[in-house]
């Protein structure tokens, strides 16, 4: 038995899992995976799981032998409308994004996908792995974290924040579990050691959700590329020393009291 934390749901593989492929292509190997039009695919992805699938799997480039290959902005126009449209008609679905893109991967998880599925392993797309766990002290809650960042808005990638190689600005310090900063980052960080370096995908509704976002629109998807610079324990607060009531003729009661004067009638 295994689990996997997919952006805050957990996956439990104790027995085989059932994944439901809907490929968005017109070539792909098996034709009763092709599927295209929102309501066709969401009427598949409803039926997929109700016959038990655990995870969706959505695919927009078809990855048969002799099959042509479509750019980036054809497969990320087939799959990110499709995956955005589950999410939201079921949004307790387990989506999975098969590509070997990076910039499909990290769009289709902005949309709503848990998984990328890349049949080469990162191999295709040095982009694909940008991440190292680090070695140091394992990010958790009740830990403070010191961090470097730069913020980006999706889809354009145009930097809206950061604090790195910017003159004056500091690595910004939260203790992690305390919900001080965007619930997106609060999880994510929870993957890495101090020294660890990777990005994180923030959807919607894990950062200002209708607010109006960093490009001034609502439900703005973001992304992070995040460096761990510490991780230590919060300093200690001060002690709050509690002061009971006490019973009225303790001396702690009457301290500071003027006795009475036994000459004074």
């Amino acid at each position: 038995m295994f689990t996997l934390n997919c952006k805050g749901k957990l996956l439990v593989a104790n027995e085989p899992l059932v994944m439901g492929i809907i490929n968005i292509t017109p070539d792909s190997f098996y034709e009763g995976s092709r599927f295209s039009g929102e309501d066709a695919i969401l009427h598949q992805a409803e039926k997929m799981l109700a016959e038990g699938a655990d995870i969706l799997d959505i695919g927009g480039q078809s990855t048969r032998p002799g099959a042509e290959q479509v750019g980036i902005d054809e497969e990320l126009d087939r799959v990110a409308k499709a995956i955005h449209a589950i999410h939201i008609r079921f949004p307790e679905a387990m989506i999975s994004i098969d590509t070997y893109h990076s910039r499909v991967a990290r769009e289709a998880v902005a949309a709503g996908a848990s998984i990328i599925n890349d049949i080469t392993a990162g191999n295709a797309d040095a982009d694909m792995l940008n991440y190292s766990a680090g070695d140091g002290p394992s990010v958790d809650s009740g830990k403070q974290v010191s961090v470097l960042y730069t913020g980006k808005a999706l889809p354009s990638g145009k930097v809206f924040e950061s604090n790195v190689n910017t003159p004056g600005a500091k690595p910004i310090q939260f203790v992690v579990g305390k919900r001080s900063i965007i619930e997106g980052w609060d999880d994510g960080l929870r993957l890495f050691k101090k020294g660890g370096k990777g990005t994180l995908y923030i959807p919607a509704f894990l950062a200002y959700d209708a607010q109006q976002g960093p490009e001034g629109k609502p439900y703005a998807n973001l992304m992070f590329d995040v460096e761990v610079v510490d991780v230590t324990d919060p300093p200690a607060q001060p002690n709050t020393k509690l002061i009971m009531p006490q019973p009225k003729n303790s001396p702690q009661a009457n301290k500071g009291q003027t006795a009475p004067d036994k000459n004074k009638k």
